[in-house]
C-alpha cells in the first residue's frame, strides 16, 4: 500500500467532527497492509500531533495504524512512552481521548489483553491529570516570581540536606518536607531545573543569586517547591512503571492506586532495594572495623578536616560581607596542602566505596583498579570526589562554630555552592589527578544547561557558559562510580569477553563439588552460560550482568534481560529434556555421568532487583546470594552469631534445589515483607503506590526459630 492511499484513509477519518464518528468509521476500512518502515513514519507523525495537542489528527492517524496492526501500534506507544503526559507539559486530556479511542476499537482489531489493560491504566492514572496539571502551573508561577534567586536557593537547600546526611523519614506524611529522602530531593530539584529552563528561560542565575530570606521568612516556600516537585516526580514514576513494567493503575474517582500485576514482582523489587542498602551499610561497618584495628587507622574526611582545623585550617575559611555575608574557602594551591589528599592512602568512606565497587563487578580484589572507561579507573573518580568531600567537610566544620541555627543555615545557603570557570576547575582537579585524566572526569560529570535529561546526582557539574556550578555535598555523597557508568551508558554485555560474574558463579559451583562449565554450545546455536551437575541433578543457568537500577526506566532494562533469558532457557530446557541430547552433551564435556530427569533452570543476575522472582517458570537469583548458598549457607546478623540455612552443617545439593524452588532463605526473606501504601496528595486528588517494606523487628524472632546458629563459619 502506497503512502497516498494511507493518507487518503486518514483524511477521510479527519472529515468527521466527533471522535466517536472516527472510531465508528474506521471499522468500515478494509484490512490494511502497511510496510514496517511506513508504520514507523506514521508513529512519528502521530507523536507530533500529540505534542501539538492536535487530538483529532492524532486519533485519525492512530485508527489507521491500528487497522493495519493494532498490537504493534499500542506496544510501540507504550515502549517509547508516547502516552506519558510528562512529555507534554502534563497535559492529560488529549491523551485520555486517544486512549479512549483505542479502547473503543480494541475488540474490532483483536487487541491483546495486555495492551487493553495498559490503555485502561493510562486512563485511570489520568483521572488525577487536572490536579497534576494545576500543581505544575503552581510550581511555575512560584518560580517565576522568584526567578532571579530560585534555582540557586533550591540547589543550596538540597546540598545542605546532603551535607547533613538527613535520610528522610518515610513514616511521616508526604506533605512534610522531612518525609523526603536525599534521592527524592535531588530528583525534585532536577525536575524544577527542567521546568525552569523549558518555561521560564535562561538558567544562568543559578550561578549567581540566592534568596536572602530563604533561611527565614521564605523557608517554607522553598520546602514547598521541593515537596510538590517530588510529588510530581512520583507521578512521573507512575507513568514510567505503566510503560516499562507489568504494573496497572486503578481509579476510584480522583484517587488512583498503582500496583504490580503480579505482587511478587513488587516484593522482589523492594527486597532488592532493601538488600542493596543493607549491604552498603554492612560494607561501611566492615571497612571501619577492619581498618580501626589496623596499625594506622584510616580517617574519614570529617576526621581529617577536624584535625586540620585544630592546627589552623579554619583560618582559610573567611567571613566576607560584600556583596552579601557569606563564608569563603580559600583553597590553597600549594603542593604540600594537596599531599594530604593525593597520597596512596584512602579515606574510610573511600575504602568502603572501592571495596563495594569491586564486589559489585565481581572482582573483589581489583579495588581501585576497577576500570570505569578505557581511560579512567575507579580510583581516579574517587580522588576527584575527594576534592568535594574536602570542600563540604570544611564548610560543615566551620558552620558548626556558628551557634545560632538560623544564622548557620543562612550562611550555608549563601556559601556552600561553588562556582569555577573551566580553567579553575582544571587547575584544581589537576592537583589531584594526572593531567590526562582531568578533562575526561569533567566531561563525564558535566550537565550542560541544554541537555534534555537532567539528574543532578548523575551529572552534578552544572555548566553555565564557561562556568561550572558545583554542589559539593551532592558530589561527595553520591555514588559517582555507578552514576557515571549508567549516565554515560558505559556498561553493556558486549564489554564482557570473560564475564567476571559468570566466572565467579562457575568457580563457586566447582568449589561446592559440582561439575561445571560455562559458555557451552548446544546444537542450534544455543550457547548456554553455565551448565552444571551434581548428585544426578542437572542445572542450566543464564547469566545477566548489569548495574543496580535506580528508576523504572533502568528497571525495564533489567526486566528485558530477564524475559530474554527466560526464552533462552525454554529452548535449552526443551533440548536437554531429551536423554540422548544430555548424553551427547556429557560426552562432549567429558563428564562420565548418566542422563537425568531432574533438570533445574535459573536466571542469575548481577544486581539484586527481581531476585526471588520467577519468570516463565524460571527462578531469578542474585549471584552473590547464590555464592553464599553454595559456599557459606549463613545469614549474617552483625555482632550476633550467623544463622545457618543449609539443611546440615555442610552444603548438599538439596540446598541449591530448595533455594531455586523458592524455599529456604528466599521464603524467609519474602516473609519479612509487609504491605505498605505510599500516598501523595494533589489538591483534591491522590496517588497511592501499593508496595512493601521490611519488618525486621517482628520477624527476626521467627528467623531465629527457623534457622539454627551457625556452628562453624568454615563449614
Amino acid at each position: 500500500m502506497d503512502k497516498t492511499e494511507i493518507q487518503n484513509h486518514i483524511n477521510r477519518l479527519m472529515q468527521f467532527k466527533k471522535i466517536e464518528q472516527i472510531t465508528d468509521a474506521v471499522a468500515t476500512i478494509p484490512p490494511l497492509k502497511i510496510p514496517g518502515s511506513t508504520m514507523l513514519e506514521l508513529l512519528g507523525v502521530l507523536t507530533k500531533h500529540i505534542q501539538k495537542n492536535k487530538r483529532h489528527d492524532a486519533i485519525a492517524t492512530l485508527m489507521v495504524m491500528m487497522r493495519a496492526d493494532a498490537n504493534w501500534t499500542i506496544s510501540q506507544l507504550r515502549r517509547n512512552g508516547h502516552l506519558r503526559s510528562s512529555k507534554y507539559g502534563f497535559q492529560t486530556a488529549g491523551l485520555s481521548k486517544i486512549a479512549e479511542a483505542a479502547l473503543k476499537v480494541a475488540p474490532i482489531f483483536s487487541l491483546k489483553s495486555e495492551w487493553r489493560e495498559y490503555l485502561e491504566s493510562v486512563l485511570a492514572l489520568y483521572a488525577i491529570g487536572p490536579a497534576v496539571r494545576r500543581m505544575r502551573a503552581s510550581l511555575l508561577q512560584r518560580m517565576e516570581v522568584r526567578k532571579r534567586v530560585v534555582l540557586k536557593s533550591l540547589l543550596s537547600i538540597v546540598n545542605y540536606r546532603f551535607s547533613s546526611q538527613y535520610p528522610g523519614d518515610l513514616s511521616l506524611d508526604s506533605d512534610d518536607f522531612h518525609y523526603w529522602t536525599l534521592e527524592h530531593l535531588a530528583s525534585a530539584f532536577s525536575l524544577l531545573f527542567t521546568l525552569y529552563k523549558e518555561e521560564i528561560g535562561d538558567v544562568a542565575p543559578i550561578a549567581m543569586h540566592v534568596d536572602e530570606q530563604a533561611s527565614r521568612t521564605n523557608a517554607n516556600i522553598y520546602a514547598s517547591l521541593l515537596s510538590d516537585a517530588a510529588k510530581l516526580d512520583e507521578f512521573r514514576e507512575a507513568e514510567s512503571l505503566l510503560d516499562c513494567l507489568p504494573y496497572k493503575a486503578i481509579a476510584i474517582g480522583t484517587d488512583v492506586t498503582i500496583s504490580a500485576v503480579d505482587a511478587d514482582m513488587e516484593k522482589c523489587i523492594r527486597l532488592g532495594y532493601i538488600q542493596t542498602e543493607l549491604q552498603w551499610q554492612v560494607r561501611k561497618i566492615l571497612a571501619r572495623e577492619h581498618f580501626s584495628s589496623a596499625e594506622a587507622p584510616r580517617p574519614t574526611m570529617k576526621e581529617l578536616v577536624e584535625q586540620a582545623f585544630s592546627v589552623g585550617m579554619g583560618e582559610l575559611v573567611k567571613l566576607r560581607k560584600d556583596p552579601i555575608t557569606r563564608l569563603v574557602f580559600e583553597l590553597p594551591m600549594h603542593e604540600k596542602f594537596f599531599e594530604l589528599f593525593t597520597g596512596s592512602g584512602l579515606l574510610m568512606e573511600e575504602v568502603a566505596m572501592l571495596y563495594g565497587t569491586g564486589i559489585d563487578v565481581f572482582e573483589p580484589d581489583a579495588g581501585s583498579a576497577v576500570e570505569i572507561t578505557e581511560k579512567l579507573a575507579a580510583i581516579e573518580v574517587v580522588r576527584a570526589q575527594r576534592l568535594f568531600r574536602l570542600v563540604d567537610a570544611v564548610f560543615s566544620q566551620k558552620l558548626e562554630t556558628i551557634a545560632d541555627e538560623k544564622n548557620r543555615f543562612a550562611l550555608a545557603l549563601r556559601s556552600t555552592i561553588t562556582v569555577f570557570n573551566h580553567e579553575q576547575l582544571v587547575m584544581v582537579l589537576g592537583k589531584i589527578l594526572p593531567e590526562e585524566k582531568v578533562e575526561p572526569v569533567i566531561a563525564l560529570l558535566t550537565l550542560d544547561a541544554n541537555d534534555g535529561f537532567v539528574d543532578i546526582q548523575y551529572r552534578p557539574f552544572i555548566k553555565i557558559g564557561t562556568h561550572y556550578v558545583v554542589p559539593p555535598a551532592i558530589v561527595a555523597m553520591s555514588n559517582l562510580i555507578r552514576n557515571i557508568v549508567v549516565a554515560n551508558r558505559l556498561r553493556t554485555a558486549e564489554q564482557f569477553v570473560d564475564d567476571p560474574m559468570q566466572l565467579a558463579v562457575e568457580q563457586a559451583l566447582v568449589d561446592a563439588g559440582f561439575l561445571a562449565k560455562q559458555n557451552v554450545n548446544l546444537p542450534g546455536k544455543l550457547e548456554t552460560d553455565i551448565v552444571c551437575w551434581r548428585d544426578d541433578e542437572l542445572f542450566i543457568f543464564e547469566c545477566k550482568n548489569s548495574y543496580h537500577p535506580c528508576s523504572a526506566h533502568e528497571l525495564r532494562s533489567s526486566y528485558t534481560h530477564l524475559t530474554k533469558a527466560a526464552s533462552q532457557l525454554d529452548l535449552r530446557l526443551t533440548h536437554l529434556s531429551v536423554a540422548a541430547n544430555q548424553a551427547q552433551l556429557f560426552a562432549n564435556l567429558g563428564w562420565k555421568v548418566a542422563p537425568t530427569t531432574k533438570i533445574h533452570t535459573a536466571i542469575i543476575t548481577a544486581n539484586r532487583m527481581f531476585s526471588g522472582y520467577t519468570i516463565g517458570g524460571h527462578p531469578v537469583r542474585q549471584a552473590h546470594e547464590l555464592q553464599n548458598v553454595l559456599t557459606r549457607g549463613s545469614i549474617d546478623r552483625g555482632a550476633l552469631p550467623s544463622l545457618r540455612f543449609w539443611v546440615d552443617e555442610h552444603f548438599q545439593t538439596i540446598d541449591l534445589v530448595e533455594y531455586l524452588q523458592g524455599r529456604s532463605i528466599v521464603e524467609a526473606q519474602m516473609s519479612f515483607l509487609v504491605d505498605v501504601k505510599k500516598t501523595y496528595k494533589f489538591s483534591g486528588a491522590s496517588l497511592t503506590f501499593k508496595t512493601y517494606a521490611m519488618d525486621l523487628s517482628t520477624k527476626m524472632h521467627e528467623l531465629e526459630q527457623r534457622f539454627p546458629v551457625q556452628v562453624s563459619e568454615e563449614a
